[in-house]
């Protein structure tokens, strides 16, 4: 696991947050895709919210943060894992709560 000042420096790469940004477009134009679920309205609405504002401004450096914070992450990361990542913390980030599950 990287320690902080090692998570500090892949937030700087600019070759990382250039892979962060596309695996964010991709997992946005996902998200905004699902079909909605009449019994969980609420939580659907969050994560499109997301994934609209996502698509239309650059959430790349809050995403960053998010999953190099997670402690699993380097510069060698494979585009999967990283994707992956960004699903872990997307409800977190949307505001979601355990009741809109």
């Amino acid at each position: 696991m990287p320690n902080l000042e090692e998570q500090a420096a892949l937030l700087k790469n600019q070759s990382f947050l250039d892979k962060v940004s596309m695996a964010l477009e991709k997992v946005a134009t996902q998200i905004v895709g699902e079909a909605q679920d009449p019994n969980k309205e609420i939580l659907h609405q969050k994560r499109h919210d997301l994934g609209d504002e996502v698509l239309n401004n650059d959430k790349t450096k809050t995403f960053a943060k998010a999953i190099i914070s997670l402690g699993s992450l380097n510069l060698q990361s494979p585009d999967g894992d990283i994707e992956w990542a960004i699903g872990s913390v997307w409800d977190d980030i949307a505001g979601v709560e355990e009741t809109d599950k």
